[in-house]
């Protein structure tokens, strides 16, 4: 199942890393093959969902 969260969600939904506040938007979720599909300044890709690895690496989730 993937949930394509531009279609659903009026509120956009962000990993911002805490140091450099590089800001990552979160287009879509394929909750079965738990992935994230990414987009930012450089382009657009996607990674395994990892909400602990994401957290070491210093990016927090938020909303705007």
């Amino acid at each position: 199942m993937t949930q394509d969260t531009t279609a659903h969600a009026p509120t956009e939904v962000y990993f911002v890393h805490k140091t450099s506040g590089a800001r990552f938007k979160v287009i879509a979720r394929d909750i079965a093959a738990g992935t994230i599909t990414l987009e930012g300044e450089y382009g657009t890709f996607t990674e395994k969902y990892d909400k602990e690895l994401f957290a070491k690496n210093g990016y927090a989730l938020a909303r705007r």
